[in-house]
C-alpha cells in the first residue's frame, strides 16, 4: 500500500500513524507493506500538479470517493457529508486506462519526490505492486 499525503512530515508522529496503520491492514498471511510519500511544495509554496483527490487502487478495482473515505469516527459517529463512492472494475477497458494514466502519475510524483532525497518524504517499507519504488 502507498499513501501519498500532504500531511505534516513529523516523523515521530508519521512513524506511530505508520504503525497504526499496518496494525490495521495486518491479515493472517503476516504483515503488510505500507508507504508514505509527502508531497513537495513548488516555490509558490502549493502543490500545483497534486489534485485533492481520494482514491484506492488494486489489481482489480478503483474506488472513488469526492471527500472523505472516513465516513465515521472510532464511536460510529458520522465525521463526514460523503454521499459518493464509485467502485469500478479494471476488467473494462475504459476503467483500466485511466488507471494506467493515474499510476504513471502517481510514479511520476513518486520519482519527483524520491529526487529530493529527503528521508522524511518516503518512509515505511518502499514496496509496492504497482509503483517502481
Amino acid at each position: 500500500m502507498v499513501i501519498f499525503s500532504i500531511g505534516k512530515r513529523d516523523s515521530t508522529l508519521w512513524e506511530a500513524r505508520l504503525k497504526k496503520i499496518k496494525g490495521c491492514l495486518y491479515h493472517n498471511k503476516g504483515s503488510v507493506n505500507v508507504t508514505l510519500v509527502f508531497y513537495a511544495k513548488d516555490r509558490n509554496g502549493k502543490y500545483s500538479h497534486i489534485p485533492h483527490d481520494r482514491f484506492i487502487i488494486t489489481n482489480y478495482r478503483l474506488f472513488t470517493s469526492l471527500d472523505s473515505f472516513s465516513y465515521f469516527n472510532s464511536i460510529n459517529e458520522t465525521i463526514s457529508n460523503g454521499t459518493y463512492l464509485q467502485v469500478d472494475s479494471l476488467v473494462k477497458d475504459e476503467n483500466r486506462q485511466v488507471v494506467s494514466s493515474m499510476l504513471e502519475w502517481l510514479q511520476q510524483i513518486y520519482n519527483d519526490v524520491k529526487k529530493l532525497n529527503n528521508d522524511m518524504l518516503i518512509i515505511g517499507n518502499k514496496e509496492s505492486n504497482l509503483l517502481q519504488m
